[in-house]
């Protein structure tokens, strides 16, 4: 093997790893009622744990993702972004991707813009057939 094919993770895998959890917000906050391209940037079993619930599997983050926008807490209409900083992604081997980052949440961004919470996202993604894909979300409010 040469050593091209020995060096691991390319900047282009980060750069991957990178959008699929800005595009994850992004489509958390965007404009339709279409959860698809939402629900595909995660893995079939992938798991979304809070501090008081845990979501298993793709089922439970579209049920989870209905919720909140039944609550108008994200979604069209509800004038809310999240936005991720202060990123850091590892790589353990060539498949599987951490990110830490921080997760800021605004309200009210049709008028005045309000910080609604900050919280702190550990997450794991796996490279599958169909690219990088998240595998596992721990969000921390602390």
């Amino acid at each position: 093997m040469s050593d091209i094919e020995n060096a691991g993770p390319s900047l282009s895998d980060e750069l991957a790893v990178r959008n699929v959890l800005n595009r994850v917000a992004l489509l958390a906050d965007r404009d339709s009622d279409d959860l698809e391209a939402y629900l595909a940037c995660w893995t079939e079993d992938a798991i979304w744990k809070l501090p008081d619930r845990q979501l298993e599997g793709r089922d439970a983050i579209r049920k989870g993702a209905l919720g909140r926008r039944q609550d108008s807490l994200q979604g069209p209409g509800t004038h809310t972004r999240h936005v991720v900083t202060n990123q850091v992604i590892e790589f353990e081997g060539a498949d599987v991707a951490t990110s830490q980052a921080y997760m800021i949440f605004f309200t009210d961004t049709d008028t005045t813009a309000a910080v609604g919470l900050v919280a702190h996202h550990q997450d794991t993604l796996v490279r599958t057939d169909d690219g990088w894909k998240l595998a596992k979300r721990v969000i921390d409010f602390s």
